[in-house]
């Protein structure tokens, strides 16, 4: 806690211990008052009348201050919860009368006022919102190269930070309720998403940010993030699940030097972690959180691209100009390609060649992610999300082209 908190604590407990001492006080004199006044036949003696009316002036001023005190304590129980929790007592989103959309987003802090102008104001001539989407997943499933690819468009407004952590480390959740610092509300508006250059452009750049944990906190956080942007567009990349999983240990070890992978081999490590690598719960690895986001959000407002379609050279374009038509942002401005090898492909240069794996093993995490591959496939075709059949039929071809290579029960697993 900080400073000013622990003060604020300490005079709560001064002002509740004056006033019950005043309190205890005032009764005593009270009673005192009662007996002396009461105590009949006793003839009251003229200066008698004046300790009475002495008296009387003294529990009204006693009682005045006790007003005063207990006017002080609500003041600071509410100076506590404002240092507590600033976002509760926001007032910024009071538009003054007449504002517009474009004039009233600079004076927000919070992620309150967002939500009150996007709904209340007025919005003229403007071609995105703000935010107007979100690259929200999958982790090593392609969005650092699609967020560089979106980044070259003119009418992108790229965020300050690649992957903000507001949503993912800053805020805390609670009973469907969410709170996040007032400082850090006010950076994510004003640093990171560019609120006043987006202003100046009169609303004609396109806001976004590109967190893919964001995708992963579906089951949690979807019903949240509606609350306050449910006009949010959310792009989502998703790869073949076991090149992901072993994606996330090359990159643990060549980026961070840590993971399973500094001290163990591939299979190890995904025999080990195969709970948390596939999901949890157990075979829910993509399927869950993205039944929550459909629960939540139209499904004319989610896109589903398949990592491997964006990576290949022969679906490559037409991938990306569905991502923009999606966003839409004009799809003639610019080029549809992507330096993938060059933005952030590892296992291009890391045992290109495949890790080695016997082929029972790779045929049971086949089987472990199955469960979870159907369930995508049934979510796509229910919600016309896409082509279910040819979803599977994609990552069906990457196990099939690591099966083929394998000789007398050994194999060397590439990833897609």
């Amino acid at each position: 806690m900080s400073g000013k908190g622990v003060e604020v604590l300490r005079n709560e407990f001064r002002t509740k211990y004056t006033i019950n001492m005043i309190l205890w006080i005032v009764v005593a004199t009270w009673l005192a008052f009662l007996t002396f006044t009461s105590m009949a036949p006793i003839r009251v003696q003229p200066d008698s009348a004046e300790t009475a009316g002495f008296l009387a002036k003294r529990v009204k001023e006693l009682q005045s201050r006790i007003d005063q005190l207990m006017t002080q304590s609500a003041v600071v129980r509410e100076t506590k919860r404002h240092i507590q929790s600033p976002s509760t007592v926001d007032q910024s989103w009071r538009f003054w009368p007449g504002a517009t959309y474009l004039e009233a987003l600079p004076n927000c802090q919070t992620l309150k006022c967002i939500r009150e102008a996007h709904r209340l104001l007025p919005k003229r001539n403007i071609s995105y919102n703000f935010p107007h989407f979100f690259i929200a997943g999958y982790s090593k499933s392609a969005s650092t190269s699609i967020y560089q690819f979106l980044n070259t468009h003119p009418e992108i407004l790229p965020p300050h930070e690649k992957e903000p952590i507001l949503f993912s480390d800053m805020c805390s959740y609670d009973r469907g309720k969410m709170d996040c610092p007032y400082g850090k509300q006010r950076e994510y508006i004003h640093d990171i998403l560019k609120v006043q250059q987006y202003v100046d452009s009169g609303g004609s750049l396109a806001p976004y940010q590109a967190t893919p944990r964001i995708m992963d906190l579906g089951v949690h956080f979807a019903e949240i993030l509606r609350e306050y942007m449910p006009w949010l567009k959310l792009i989502s990349s998703m790869r073949e699940p076991i090149s992901r999983s072993m994606s996330k240990y090359i990159m643990a070890k060549d980026k961070f030097e840590s993971g399973c992978l500094m001290n163990h081999t591939m299979v190890f490590c995904l025999r080990r972690d195969r709970e948390k690598l596939f999901g949890n719960p157990k075979n829910a690895y993509y399927s869950r959180p993205l039944k929550a986001w459909l629960d939540n959000y139209p499904s004319d407002q989610l896109l589903l691209v398949q990592y491997e379609k964006v990576v290949a050279e022969d679906t490559q374009q037409k991938e990306l100009s569905r991502i923009k038509k999606f966003i839409g942002i004009n799809p003639s401005l610019n080029e549809d390609t992507l330096d993938f090898g060059r933005v952030n492909c590892r296992h291009c240069t890391i045992n290109p060649d495949g890790w080695p794996m016997k082929e029972k093993v790779y045929r049971k995490l086949i089987e472990l992610v199955m469960p979870d591959v159907l369930e995508i496939v049934r979510l796509i075709d229910l919600f016309d999300l896409g082509n279910g059949t040819q979803w599977f039929d994609t990552w069906a071809k990457v196990w099939d082209d690591n099966l083929s290579r394998c000789v007398n029960g050994f194999c060397n697993i590439t990833l897609s």
